[in-house]
């Protein structure tokens, strides 16, 4: 199932043991909201969770990027 949220999502999701594999775009642009990641009242990890880069894709300035568990690499 492919799910788009929000850090408060994102924060369930993981802590709820239920990501397999996660997509991120880096957009070549700044923008902030104010406030520290700390100040938003978002649990935080007990242990960071590793996950093994898969795949990059490079396009117009953007950075495509898909991770997944590292037992689940594919090469």
């Amino acid at each position: 199932m492919l799910c788009e949220g929000g850090p408060t999502l994102l924060g369930e999701l993981v802590l709820g043991g239920l990501i397999d594999e996660m997509c991120v775009t880096i957009a070549p642009k700044l923008a902030g909201t104010g406030q520290s990641a700390s100040s938003t009242g978002l649990p935080q990890l007990p242990v960071p969770q590793e996950l093994s880069l898969h795949h990059v894709l490079a396009h117009r300035g953007y950075l495509f990027l898909k991770y997944g568990h590292p037992s689940s690499a594919v090469m």
